[in-house]
């Protein structure tokens, strides 16, 4: 098996799901960037479109140049030169039919059929007709797969597009779907509330565009808790005045950035969470 392929394809996969989990929202992430429906298209899509540009038997063929990619580890020459040098020294001394048996249990396919012509008695030039030719039948059927992974990546980032425009929409959602998210039984309430003339002339089944802003009426929001951590910096200066100084959310909006210390004890943290509705 070829390690650096299975490593490299593991830790592609490790970085985007690190990089998800990393951002804040932690695990509960995931779910926004899984869609059953977009994957569908991608993945199909991208199948059939191969089965439209080429034979099935080309396309079924793709699992045996695939395997070759992920467990084939190369030729070691060294051990290649090592047989046949240990090969000619045997040939020498009792003749080519003497190598006939080594012959046999050697792995290599196009190694083993070269020797064994040499072992029927063809002639130098008959044997090098035949394995370049052989060589010629490999490597058409290698341009193939490569062929066929290049129309891979041609097809793919295309449906990925559809895909990913399928994904928006359904993330979307209609009124309808925004008010059952939001615990409102009556798409109306929604629509027809003083506060979203933006709505009007759509209906339940309307997509709203992604940048309206809509004012739910006695919805049920999503709560968001934010835990600010605090900072003290002890003969701290800013702006020429030397101190402690203590810092509320540093770097996060809301912070009001460095201020000076003044008489008693610091209140670490001065509010142990916010719980905001959206």
């Amino acid at each position: 098996m070829d390690f650096a392929t299975i490593l490299g394809i593991v830790m592609a996969l490790g970085a985007i799901g690190f990089s998800i989990f990393h951002a804040p929202g932690g695990a509960s992430n995931f779910k926004f960037f899984v869609n059953v429906e977009a994957f569908l298209v991608v993945l199909g899509g991208t199948f059939c479109a191969l089965l439209v540009h080429y034979p099935w038997a080309r396309v079924w063929g793709l699992r045996k140049v695939l395997k070759k990619v992920l467990m084939s580890t190369g030729e070691d020459t060294s051990q290649l030169v090592s047989t046949f040098v240990e090969l000619t020294k045997k040939a020498r001394q009792g003749g080519i039919l003497s190598i006939e048996a080594d012959v046999k249990n050697i792995k290599d396919d196009f190694m083993r059929r070269g020797l064994q012509l040499a072992i029927d008695g063809q002639d130098k030039d008959f044997i090098q007709n035949m394995l370049e030719t052989e060589i010629g039948f490999i490597r058409e059927r290698h341009k193939v797969g490569a062929e066929i992974f290049n129309a891979l990546g041609t097809y793919s980032p295309a449906l990925g597009i559809i895909g990913t425009v399928m994904g928006m929409m359904l993330m979307l959602g209609t009124i309808d779907d925004i008010a059952t998210e939001y615990g409102i039984s009556d798409p109306f309430i929604v629509l027809d509330s003083e506060y979203n003339p933006q709505l009007a002339g759509m209906t339940p089944e309307t997509v709203p565009p992604s940048s309206i802003s809509i004012f739910i009426p006695a919805g049920i929001g999503v709560s968001i808790v934010w835990t600010p951590p605090v900072t003290v910096e002890e003969n701290a200066s800013y702006n020429g005045v030397t101190g402690d100084y203590i810092t509320f959310a540093p770097q996060e909006p809301g912070s009001c950035g460095p201020q000076l210390r003044g008489a008693g004890t610091v209140w670490l943290p001065p509010l142990t969470s916010y719980t905001w509705m959206r």
